[in-house]
């Protein structure tokens, strides 16, 4: 069987791909309240009255595999914790 070549489009695709997954959650403060999003998305996906109710909803996504990860972030909106 013959080798198939890929174009470099197909290629930086993919490579994009691994170095940012769409398949990732974000938790983020917003109005006193916590959010689920999908990165890149522009819908909330949940909003929760305190952070380890987000946190956990994210946890159990992740672990049955319906996302990859879930980055949660401080009330700064910067990064804090990674779930995987």
């Amino acid at each position: 069987m013959a080798e198939k070549k890929l174009s470099r489009n197909t290629v930086m695709r993919v490579a994009e791909t691994a170095l940012n997954p769409k398949n990732r959650l974000h938790v983020i403060s917003r109005d006193g309240k916590w959010v689920i999003k999908k990165e890149g998305g522009k819908r909330v996906l949940g909003i929760y009255p305190t952070i380890d109710e987000a946190i956990e909803i994210a946890k159990a996504s992740v672990k049955s595999g319906k996302t990859d990860d879930a980055i949660v972030h401080d009330l700064m909106g910067q990064p804090a914790q990674k779930i995987v």
